[in-house]
């Protein structure tokens, strides 16, 4: 069985550390562009990955991995349920 704790994933750790953050810089940049008519060079999750040095391909990566591992613990768990059954 994989253990999903040991994948590693410092993108995902970085994204989880600044959430808050992006949260409220993305509203505000959200609010700028609705009201103010802002055009912004990039979409506001490229500014906020840029900001805070995330690698958004990364965290994509990271993101299948656990995806991968999980779906194979899933299939372990069921292949040991079966194989239980008398």
């Amino acid at each position: 069985m994989v253990k999903i704790y040991e994948i590693p994933t410092p993108e995902l750790d970085k994204i989880s550390k600044v959430e808050k953050d992006t949260q409220n810089i993305g509203a505000f940049l959200d609010w700028l562009q609705e009201k103010h008519e802002v055009h912004l060079p990039k979409s506001i999750l490229d500014l906020l990955a840029d900001y805070f040095d995330i690698d958004q391909k990364g965290a994509e990566k990271e993101r299948k991995a656990i995806l991968v591992a999980l779906r194979k613990n899933q299939k372990e768990v069921i292949n040991q349920g079966i194989n239980n059954v008398k």
